[in-house]
């Protein structure tokens, strides 16, 4: 159900604003890669989930990003099936999906221009969440996490090395967006009403959860033969995936952001 604002439905306008946003990516960027049909979720700024990332250093707090936030808005742009096809043949990421992951990041900039101006209609608020190059090589991962936002926005479960398995699949990229606007989240977790925010046994246990369904190292993961031989940067064993050993081989694909999304081969293992 959408968030009524003044009598409009403004979870509809929102959306119909993410789609007018790939149209115009299609029109003006000239680029090769076409999107399918765009996932949207939205989440309360305050959802303790967000505590035990922070706490964890997986993920920055959303009000920390963007103080009056209130919401955060999360879309997913699937990979069409001629992309998600070309990466599932040979040892090598292939140059479709490579080129996939390059312009969806001129889509989501269109996107984001268009929620922006919806919501600006309204007299209301609305910040990036990070920027493009937005990684840290210490950690393996981004200051800000749109999975594990994505996550809390009911878009989708835990995969291999930290992907989202939304309803149309894993390939495709997440963007996103604060807003001051008061949203109906999409998910409850259940735990709003803990006194101790991210230190619960229920916490605990859910964050133990993600971790081995993301294979992480060193929290109780197995990985498939099949996932293990499917990774080209040989990083994937029995116990869990090297973060690391990742990283240095993503940085070959993209060395300003060296996701697993810009290879993708162990999101399409089943």
């Amino acid at each position: 159900m959408g968030e009524n604002l003044l009598g409009i439905d403004i979870k509809a306008r929102i959306f119909q604003a993410v789609k007018d946003g790939i149209k115009v990516y299609e029109q003006e960027c000239g680029k090769e890669t076409r999107f399918g049909e765009p996932l949207i979720g939205y989440a309360n700024t305050s959802e303790v989930i967000f505590d035990m990332f922070y706490d964890h250093d997986l993920c920055k707090l959303p009000r920390k990003i963007y103080n009056p936030a209130r919401a955060l808005i999360i879309y997913f742009l699937p990979y069409t099936q001629d992309v998600v096809e070309s990466n599932m043949e040979g040892k090598e990421p292939s140059k479709k999906w490579i080129q996939a992951y390059h312009d969806s990041m001129w889509a989501m900039m269109k996107i984001n221009a268009s929620i922006t101006k919806e919501i600006s209609k309204f007299g209301r608020l609305v910040s990036l969440c990070n920027v493009p190059t937005d990684w840290d090589l210490k950690k393996c991962g981004p200051e800000w996490n749109y999975k594990l936002a994505a996550h809390v926005c009911g878009l989708g479960d835990f995969g291999p090395n930290g992907c989202i398995m939304t309803e149309v699949g894993p390939a495709g990229r997440f963007g996103g967006v604060l807003t001051d606007i008061n949203l109906v989240p999409d998910r409850d977790f259940g735990f709003g009403h803990t006194e101790s925010r991210a230190h619960t046994p229920e916490m605990d246990a859910e964050f133990l959860r993600i971790m081995a369904a993301s294979r992480y190292e060193g929290f109780d993961a197995f990985c498939s033969g099949e996932l293990i031989s499917v990774c080209p940067a040989g990083a994937i064993s029995e116990t869990g995936i090297d973060r690391r050993k990742c990283q240095e081989y993503c940085k070959t694909l993209n060395k300003f952001v060296p996701t697993p999304d810009v290879c993708g081969k162990c999101y399409l293992v089943k």
